[in-house]
């Protein structure tokens, strides 16, 4: 049976050749000549499954270990403490934690754009009514440009990183990072805010669903962006204040998860210029969205 290829973890360079030059002993710990990355040699050879990331999970366990990964993901430095460069990346299991989390979101947000249209009825809500009758393939459909529309730096904030960090040739050239790594990174930087809006979509349904629609409109800011331009008091700082303060949050949320990815993770050097840097064009790049398109 032969041994397979020794790899770098961060950067996949074969270490065939260093391992060829020991004549009596493993030693413990090691450095890759590529990229520079100090590692311990016992976890290039024994990949030992997670504990409880839904990657190596999803299989046998899925729902406890979805649970167990989305509550991780709250604790961010617990979670790339315990999350390493020598645990395979399986990208497919990592996309439907998030996939399943933006599902879910998209279901509640669509609810509750449809919602306040419509009586509420606990009984025969869809009987003898299509889908078109009450709005929602509509609202279905645009609802991707109703969040560009009226919330044009969220995205930005939140999908902008991995592209930024990979314009950045530091990061690339030096440290020659995988991107699966940092495909990995993005898609578990998602889970947070996710879920969060997943909540307040959940909160805000059921406030119309027992009949306070006017404090479910006071805690949306797509109601604000709607409604504001009607006030005599409108000035385009109002019409800007509701979109940044979403993207502020998602902005520092953005840049300590990905400051604990490149120092614990990836183990950068430099990390928290690294990530300054990646912060700084992500909130410019949000706030022009928002003043161009509010």
């Amino acid at each position: 049976m032969t041994r397979p290829s020794a790899e770098c973890p961060r950067c996949g360079y074969n270490l065939d050749g260093t391992v060829s030059t020991w004549t009596k002993q493993c030693p413990i710990r090691g450095r890759c000549n590529e990229c520079g990355l100090e590692f311990d040699w016992h976890r290039v050879f024994v990949l030992t499954v997670h504990p409880w990331l839904f990657e190596y999970h999803w299989r046998r366990r899925p729902l406890s270990r979805f649970l167990q990964t989305v509550l991780y993901a709250f604790r961010p430095r617990r979670f790339w403490r315990e999350v390493r460069l020598t645990d395979p990346v399986h990208l497919m299991p990592a996309a439907v934690v998030t996939g399943l989390l933006a599902l879910a979101g998209a279901v509640l947000l669509i609810t509750t754009l449809v919602l306040p249209d419509y009586q509420w009825r606990l009984k025969g809500f869809f009987v003898g009514r299509s889908f078109q009758q009450y709005g929602i393939l509509e609202a279905t459909l645009r609802m991707p440009r109703t969040i560009i529309r009226l919330m044009p730096g969220l995205p930005v904030a939140l999908f902008a990183m991995p592209v930024i960090f990979a314009l950045i040739p530091t990061t690339l050239r030096q440290a020659r990072v995988r991107r699966r790594h940092i495909v990995r990174i993005f898609f578990y930087s998602l889970i947070v805010p996710i879920t969060i809006a997943c909540a307040w979509c959940a909160v805000k349904l059921i406030l119309h669903i027992i009949g306070l629609n006017g404090l479910a409109d006071a805690v949306d800011p797509f109601y604000w962006r709607r409604h504001v331009g009607s006030s005599v008091l409108t000035t385009f700082l109002l019409q800007l204040l509701p979109g940044m303060a979403l993207v502020l949050p998602c902005t520092v949320w953005m840049a300590n998860w990905w400051y604990l990815g490149c120092r614990r993770y990836l183990q950068l050097e430099h990390a928290g210029r690294i990530t300054a840097v990646l912060t700084l064009i992500l909130f410019l790049l949000a706030t022009i969205a928002e003043l161009v398109f509010t």
